[in-house]
């Protein structure tokens, strides 16, 4: 089976009292199932929940908003004993056609400047041949996919969408670029799509609106447990939610109590990117175009509008709405402009929520 890395960062290094992935729901994969349900300890925090269909095992968080029930004073008390998700932690493996493992960008770790090799340690979690039924399934359900969207004349190939994504790089990172992107994605009826067509397009988008309003949606979530959580470089983790016209900023705890700390009001315009923010948001971009998730994520999108919308328009469209999204939370962090600093933690404010997205294939 091949097997394919997608990493922006080299090395990783897990700090102590960071904690940040203890507040990652943890799913219990069906082989540690038995394990758990024969720990009279480990079974009475399990949760039983009905997840794409059928019904998975998680370990409860506390006051369901909170960290994980078995963290305390930032330390694990079943570490010998913890799930598959949290000894991949910050590793993600995506099963489609193939294996890729990707890493978290929302870890701190990951930007550690020396540690361990992230390939080194991608080595140790390659998949098992008990997984070939899994991966029989996965490529038949690709290949049907494939057949539908032929037939529906809205298909093109993963490596046809990153050519044409790695050909427009630069729009990507200005605003009059995501308004052509936009508008292109938001018009388009062919399976493909031509360079100078994009660059050509009269852009009919207001970015400024378009992010902002994305992302109140996104910071209006009733649910806790589903609003964004950015890890400060101190380990502190804060809760942010859109309301009554401001931004919220709450101080959390393990137990999931919240402290308002201040109140952001005016974030409605997109600040100027330096030259090295540029590159960096740039860089994350050809990550993103890498990673298979989210080929699969316009897949799901193309299944979704009943094959009316082609691969190529929901690729790019879901795309530059991420650079937008990532924008704007780098803005939170920016002066004037947006930095390379500022960028960094709007990439680490942000990547935990990419890499949540609903995608085609198997996270394991």
């Amino acid at each position: 089976m091949e097997t394919n890395h997608a990493f922006l960062t080299q090395s990783y290094t897990c700090y102590d009292n960071c904690a940040f992935c203890c507040l990652c729901e943890p799913e219990i994969p069906t082989e540690e199932l038995p394990e758990f349900l024969g720990d009279a300890e480990l079974k009475a925090h399990l949760l039983r929940k009905f997840v794409d269909g059928e019904y998975k095992y998680v370990i409860k968080m506390r006051n369901r908003h909170g960290a994980c029930i078995f963290l305390q004073h930032r330390r694990c008390t079943i570490y010998n004993k913890r799930p598959l998700y949290c000894r991949l932690y910050p590793l993600q493996r995506h099963l489609s056609t193939r294996l890729q493992i990707t890493a978290n960008l929302s870890c701190r770790g990951m930007w550690a400047e020396q540690g361990e090799p992230i390939e080194k340690i991608a080595q140790r979690f390659a998949l098992s041949e008990k997984y070939s039924a899994v991966i029989e399934h996965l490529n038949e359900r690709y290949t049907s996919a494939r057949e539908d969207m032929e037939f529906t004349n809205t298909y093109i190939s993963q490596e046809m969408c990153q050519k044409i994504v790695n050909a427009l790089l630069e729009l990507f990172t200005t605003k009059e670029g995501l308004a052509k992107i936009l508008t292109f994605a938001d018009n388009n009826e062919n399976p493909v799509a031509e360079e100078d067509e994009i660059k050509t397009c009269k852009a009919d988008v207001d970015v400024d609106e378009y992010a902002t309003k994305m992302s109140i949606d996104v910071f209006s979530e009733n649910e806790l447990l589903n609003l964004p959580v950015y890890p400060t470089p101190a380990f502190e983790w804060f809760v942010l939610r859109h309301e009554n016209s401001r931004l919220n900023w709450y101080l959390m705890d393990e137990e999931g109590n919240l402290r308002h700390v201040k109140s952001v009001e005016n974030f409605e315009q997109l600040k100027p990117l330096s030259a090295e923010a540029q590159s960096l948001m740039e860089q994350y971009l050809e990550l993103l175009n890498a990673r298979d998730i989210t080929y699969g994520n316009a897949l799901l999108l193309t299944e979704s509008s009943e094959y009316e919308i082609p691969v190529i328009s929901n690729y790019l469209g879901a795309l530059a709405t991420s650079c937008l999204e990532l924008w704007w939370r780098a803005n939170l962090f920016a002066g004037k402009e947006v930095d390379v600093g500022a960028m960094r933690e709007g990439i680490i404010f942000y990547d935990a929520d990419y890499l949540d997205k609903p995608t085609y294939g198997a996270v394991l």
